[in-house]
């Protein structure tokens, strides 16, 4: 079975007395350890998706269903870090549950020194570039252990040079944890780079299914990346 399956699932919206069709009767199924991209144009869908998956809304039509009692993380093109706490309190909120303080400490460590923020776990967060906010606020997602890890368009908002280092982080955390990542993005070729399968959304439905079977590490200058990013764009214009 599946991670997570949806089963012909629909999301209508009501705006200003009119019905807006943000899903329209979606099939999917997630293994677990799979990386799937999703890209399309904005209001296409992506985001609603997301959070139908993530159990923040309840679609109108259909069902989702779950192999097992899934824990999630979230990220965010918003880094949404509360800014009169530490980096290392940051993380600390994420933790809440957890009643043993030195399981507590052992995890926020290990992630701080996953993330490279071991310099910064005092810094507060008027006091880090943006490219040190995401990195909290993926530390703050992956030091629960998440089995299931939601990402909407996190790196959006970053210049290149951050945001290539930030998917090669993504990219070994993926690589070196039995976890799997739902990533929402525009980045045509940020979507090869990090994915293994591409959902191409259009109109609240899932209009193609990409696999990129592709070594790792990837070149974007390489003839089947090229191929694969020519594909694409035809395929949501």
């Amino acid at each position: 079975m599946p991670l997570v399956k949806l089963d012909n699932v629909s999301k209508i919206y009501s705006i200003e007395n009119a019905s807006v069709t943000a899903l329209d009767n979606i099939t999917l199924s997630i293994e677990s350890g799979s990386f799937i991209s999703v890209i399309g144009k904005s209001g296409a869908g992506k985001t609603t998706l997301l959070r139908i998956i993530n159990r923040i809304e309840k679609p109108d039509t259909g069902t989702i269903s779950y192999e097992r009692s899934v824990k999630t993380g979230t990220i965010f093109q918003e880094p949404r870090l509360i800014r009169t706490k530490t980096v290392e309190k940051n993380l600390k909120l994420a933790l809440c549950r957890e009643k043993d303080n030195d399981e507590k400490k052992r995890l926020i460590d290990e992630t701080l020194e996953m993330t490279g923020l071991e310099h910064f776990r005092k810094a507060y967060p008027f006091q880090l570039s943006g490219g040190m906010a995401q990195r909290v606020a993926l530390g703050r997602a992956l030091c629960r252990k998440p089995e299931l890890l939601l990402m909407d368009e996190p790196f959006g908002s970053l210049d290149a040079i951050t945001r290539k280092n930030l998917q090669q982080e993504l990219t070994s955390i993926y690589r070196s944890r039995a976890i799997t990542i739902i990533f929402i993005t525009h980045d045509v070729t940020e979507a090869i780079m990090l994915s293994e399968r591409i959902l191409v959304m259009n109109k609240g439905r899932i209009t193609d299914n990409i696999a990129v079977d592709l070594p790792r590490e990837r070149n974007e200058n390489d003839r089947d990346f090229i191929n694969i990013r020519k594909k694409l764009y035809e395929l949501i214009i």
